[in-house]
């Protein structure tokens, strides 16, 4: 998105960087700028002559404190998922901004800017992880996609296509009490839902990063299972074949992949070294089958004997595999 309109008169425009991250929001000569992390975290936004408007403390993927103008310190409290639920005046020890946990599911519920009655507002724009409120277009901007909550579907078709899913316009499946999407994109899950509802609902709750482009598949050594709704799996890709239809995507060059597909990386010269070689990128892949629960991706694990479960006393790793230089190129 890159302006709003009222009427036909503009009333904010946005401009964004290269990895898809809005840096900047503005009308006229009154600006906005804003500072990620290298996880993609925000930072804090700042005036035109770079002075702090808000800036934000971050323990790993939770949002811990939030500072003003005055470099005040706040306290935050967030939730499961690390939404900002509560921000706390560590001086009075009273709530200065309340999100209820209880509100709308896809977060159409206003925040508290007031709870304590102080008359002094407390404007905070977070929301679900990689989200932040703008008021001019009443969406959330979602790093690549702009969630309308008072649908709970984005605004803009997923970026990668169908390679997520059949509902290209969904937030998380429609699970926003126990999935996170922080960077407003779905991840390559080629699971039917039907056939393996336990691994399907684990890749869907695995957390996506910055700068990885993650694949769920069943797979081998050699191939992975393309995408299959009804059948347990699909057609058996090679390493050719996955290059190709992630070269067809708006995958980011620079990134990483990584295959959360069974004994991907059990051979060394197999499909994950293949796959690295033809995209000229560094592809992690497991030396074992990969388990999944329904709350995530326990890790990879090969199986006990014959039987369908995992043996956790010997766990097996992600290797990375990096390109070769091919002969002749």
């Amino acid at each position: 998105m890159s302006q709003v309109k009222r009427n036909g008169v503009v009333v904010r425009e946005y401009r964004y960087n290269g990895k898809g991250e809005q840096v900047r929001r503005f009308l006229g000569t009154a600006n906005a700028y804003t500072l990620y992390d290298e996880s993609g975290h925000w930072m804090g936004d700042y005036d035109n002559a770079g002075k702090p408007l808000q800036q934000a403390i971050w323990l790993d993927d939770m949002p811990v404190g939030v500072t003003g103008t005055d470099a005040k310190l706040a306290y935050i409290e967030p939730d499961h998922l690390g939404s900002p639920r509560v921000v706390v005046d560590p001086a009075r020890n009273v709530a200065m901004w309340a999100w209820n946990l209880k509100g709308e599911a896809f977060g159409n519920t206003a925040p508290n800017q007031d709870p304590d009655q102080d008359g002094a507002g407390f404007v905070l724009d977070m929301r679900f992880p990689g989200q932040r409120y703008d008021a001019m277009s009443g969406l959330n901007q979602n790093y690549f996609r702009d969630l309308d909550v008072a649908a709970g579907r984005y605004t803009q078709s997923d970026p990668i296509g169908l390679n997520s899913g059949f509902s290209t316009y969904s937030y998380i499946e429609g699970d926003p009490l126990f999935s996170k999407d922080p960077l407003g994109l779905e991840k390559w899950v080629w699971i039917s839902p039907i056939r393996d509802p336990v691994i399907y609902s684990g890749a869907r709750a695995d957390e996506d990063r910055p700068g990885i482009l993650t694949i769920y598949a069943h797979g081998g050594p050699n191939a992975v299972n393309g995408p299959s709704f009804f059948n347990k799996y699909g057609l058996a890709f090679s390493a050719d074949q996955v290059a190709d239809i992630i070269e067809d995507s708006s995958w980011n060059r620079k990134d990483v992949v990584w295959l959360k597909s069974c004994n991907t990386g059990k051979d060394p010269n197999g499909f994950a070294q293949q796959l690295a070689n033809r995209l000229g990128v560094t592809v992690y892949a497991p030396n074992a089958q990969v388990w999944f629960n329904k709350q995530g991706v326990i890790g990879p694990m090969p199986r006990v004997g014959g039987v369908g479960k995992a043996d956790y006393s010997n766990p097996g790793q992600y290797t990375p595999f990096r390109p070769m230089p091919q002969v002749g190129k």
